[in-house]
């Protein structure tokens, strides 16, 4: 049986479970639909999320997945970021076995690379994969998956992010006995109310919009909390509700249902509260936020007093939990808090420059590099997500690259180690997947110059550093500086690790790469032939890299 991917969100002890879940379960196992993609399409503070939460938690759909089920946050604008995404997803099912022990991937460098290797990983063994691509917006996203043999459950706002679907929920309103079910759960009322309760509730209800977020949220309150049983406390609710409208109306603000009760929950929060949710702008939709972010961002001693006050915001509903592992605030609290921010300049730039000096030290840029991190292999993909968020808040689209300059400056004067060369290679490594590679360039050369000084020219993590960097000119066209380096990528391995060993393969399979975008193909098949060669003798003949390096010699082999 498959685990609970540690993406989804820990169900809340006001969960509500909707029959749809079940219907999903069956429909994702169903034999007749394998491969096509299942969507769930709703509006936004639906509970799509929440609900494939629930999904991915049943016993039939772990069982039918054996292979793993595989979690990914997607968001906005995550085609600009699809190999950074893709690699975490490959790290996650199978990482490459020449990867680093701190998971950097040498061997998938580009997309094609990426998509080729979660191919053959797919096709491995007889248990079926599936992977919950989590807010979609783009169909470049899913058109990405769709041909590498794996079920993708997706959950979106668009449906035409999903051309041919194997099946397709709608995610509509929650029925009116659902939605008063949450609204004790999450108001703590036990008991079932009377009649002018719940005329009372079901008032509350309409002005919520049927919406499982907003329905949390206003239950939440603590006009409500533990008095659910009294038609009074609903009543009064109902009264505030209706004096945050008429002051968004007065003030020309539309005022939806999402924005009156979150407008509610944030006049009633203490001035503590009110201060950290105002500085949660600076975080990305979707990224987790781990507690020693929030400690310094919220600017408290310890992380238990973190814990403390974010399970606070998570009982009134402004944050999610994720597992053990941190919290994510929903993208429509956080368009919320991003709106009502925007007076507050002191505040902006207080968070922005608090989040961008705990993103831009090196130990962290490394803990979202590591899978044990909460945010496990999406971790540079959410990194990059937060950098995004708090560059546009600062209105500074370089702050990222000056914090991190900031923090490499202060190694500049430290003893040479491979503890410094390791900090080098990880900020060069986050610009590299980011595009930025005029910026990883001079920090990709750093790292190799401190690791020659400190291990020797001839070690295997000098190797490394200089399959990175042909990587990089090879990324930008440069193929005939990266041949050089590719070449002596190749003698040093085989000097220190030996010339059947897999990591020699993947600089033979590199070097094959970059004679094929040259289109010099007679070079190419014989480094393609010994690197098959290799890894059928070490890896085995249905390992997902020999299997892709036959498929490389085979299309190689039709260009002659």
């Amino acid at each position: 049986m498959a685990a609970v991917p540690a993406g989804a969100l820990t169900l809340p002890q006001s969960y509500v479970e909707r029959a749809a879940v079940q219907e999903v379960a069956d429909g994702l196992i169903k034999p007749e639909e394998p491969r096509a993609p299942y969507a769930v399409v709703g509006m936004g503070g639906g509970g799509k999320t929440m609900l494939v939460s629930a999904v991915v938690r049943k016993s039939n759909v772990r069982e039918h997945f054996r292979g793993g089920v595989f979690w990914m946050r997607v968001g906005r604008h995550a085609k600009n970021s699809l190999l950074s995404l893709l690699q975490g997803l490959a790290r996650e099912m199978s990482a490459a076995p020449t990867d680093t022990p701190h998971g950097v991937p040498h061997v998938l460098e580009s997309l094609e690379q990426v998509k080729q290797h979660l191919a053959t990983v797919a096709s491995a063994g007889t248990s079926p994969r599936l992977v919950v691509l989590d807010d979609v917006w783009e169909r470049e996203v899913v058109d990405a998956l769709l041909s590498l043999g794996l079920k993708v459950l997706v959950t979106t706002r668009d449906r035409s992010v999903v051309g041919v679907s194997g099946g397709l929920l709608e995610l509509g309103d929650m029925t009116e006995e659902e939605a008063l079910e949450l609204l004790l759960k999450t108001s703590r009322t036990v008991g079932q109310p009377g009649h002018e309760v719940r005329t009372q509730m079901t008032k509350v209800v309409v002005l919520c919009g049927h919406l499982p977020l907003v329905l949390a949220i206003a239950g939440s309150m603590s006009v409500v909390k533990g008095k659910g049983l009294t038609a009074v406390a609903w009543e009064e609710l109902i009264k505030e509700f209706e004096n945050v409208a008429k002051k968004m109306r007065v003030r020309g603000e539309q005022s939806s249902s999402i924005k009156v009760v979150l407008g509610t929950s944030f006049d009633a929060l203490a001035a503590r509260k009110q201060e950290e949710s105002l500085k949660m702008t600076v975080l990305a939709a979707g990224a987790l936020a781990p507690i020693e972010m929030l400690r310094n961002l919220w600017e408290i001693e310890d992380a238990e007093g973190t814990r403390e006050e974010a399970e606070g915001l998570v009982s009134k509903c402004l944050l999610q939990a994720v597992g053990g592992s941190g919290y994510r605030v929903h993208d429509l609290v956080l368009e919320f808090v991003k709106t009502s921010i925007r007076a507050e300049e002191e505040m902006v730039e207080k968070a922005t420059a608090l989040q961008a000096q705990y993103l831009g030290r090196v130990d962290v840029l490394k803990s979202y590099g590591d899978p044990e991190h909460g945010a496990g292999n999406q971790g540079l993909f959410f990194l990059d997500a937060l950098w995004r968020s708090v560059e546009k808040l600062s209105g500074d689209p370089e702050l990222e690259v000056a914090s991190y300059r900031a923090s490499l400056g202060e190694l500049e004067s430290c003893e040479a180690t491979e503890d410094v060369a390791s900090s080098y290679r990880w900020v060069g490594f986050l610009f590299n997947i980011q595009g930025k590679f005029t910026e990883a360039e001079p920090l990709y050369g750093r790292s190799q110059a401190i690791q020659e000084k400190v291990l020797g020219p001839e070690h295997p993590d000098v190797a490394t550093s200089l399959n990175n960097r042909a990587g990089l000119l090879r990324a930008q066209g440069k193929f005939s500086e990266a041949e050089p380096l590719y070449k002596r990528t190749q003698e040093v391995f085989e000097k220190s690790l030996g010339r059947d060993h897999p990591n020699v393969a993947t600089i033979l399979n590199n070097r094959a790469l970059l004679l094929y975008a040259q289109e010099n193909y007679t070079e190419a098949i014989p480094l393609l032939q010994r690197t098959l060669a290799i890894c059928t003798n070490k890896l085995g003949k249905d390992h997902p890299d020999t299997v892709s390096t036959r498929n490389n010699l085979e299309v190689v082999r039709k260009q002659v």
